[in-house]
């Protein structure tokens, strides 16, 4: 655990020597930059957690040896929707289940950031965007592994889906779409069936 000190970087050298490691922190620093080949060493890591620091970009290599990564937090930081974009970014976290991008920057997702995004993430089941500037929201069929959303304090005035009442493939348990500024004719939740 190194969360709440003052790192302001991530040297490629600190965790040569740690490749059982399965839990990282190092929320709440100062981090801006974390070298490339950082995590090079921490093959068995399941859990890494980056939240509330000041990252705003992320060399798109960084996760690549990192296939065991089940849970990664990245709130609080200031990543925008470019994140989302960089594909190669979560090219190799296959086994990722849990992603926190709360409390970032993050104005607009394309639908093709997720298209990439849940082709790339098949078991993620859990997608905090809780406290950014999304004005709309587009949930696809795609999201079908999907079991919690959370958007929660967006300023999302429409919240779209594709899904209807034969859809047997959605598995969302739990949807927050509070303190947004939706209108009754702007989403509709009758069509989508949550068990």
């Amino acid at each position: 655990n190194l969360g709440s000190n003052s790192l302001n970087s991530i040297d490629s050298r600190l965790f040569s020597k740690l490749e059982k490691l399965v839990e990282l922190d190092l929320s709440e620093n100062l981090i801006d930059l974390i070298d490339e080949d950082s995590f090079q060493y921490l093959t068995e890591l399941n859990f890494l957690h980056l939240g509330r620091n000041q990252l705003s970009e992320m060399n798109e290599i960084i996760f690549e040896q990192l296939s065991n990564l089940v849970f990664l937090d990245l709130n609080s930081n200031r990543l925008n929707e470019d994140l989302l974009g960089q594909f190669e970014l979560f090219e190799n976290l296959k086994n990722l289940e849990y992603l926190d991008l709360s409390s970032n920057r993050i104005n607009e997702l394309t639908d093709e950031d997720f298209d990439g995004l849940f082709n790339l993430l098949p078991n993620l089941k859990e997608l905090n965007l809780a406290f950014n500037n999304l004005r709309k929201f587009n949930m696809s069929k795609k999201f079908n592994s999907i079991v919690e959303l959370n958007l929660w304090s967006n300023f999302l005035t429409e919240f779209n889906h594709d899904f209807d009442e034969t859809n047997q493939n959605l598995n969302l348990k739990r949807l927050n779409l509070g303190f947004n500024l939706l209108s009754e004719n702007k989403y509709s939740l009758e069509k989508m069936k949550m068990y």
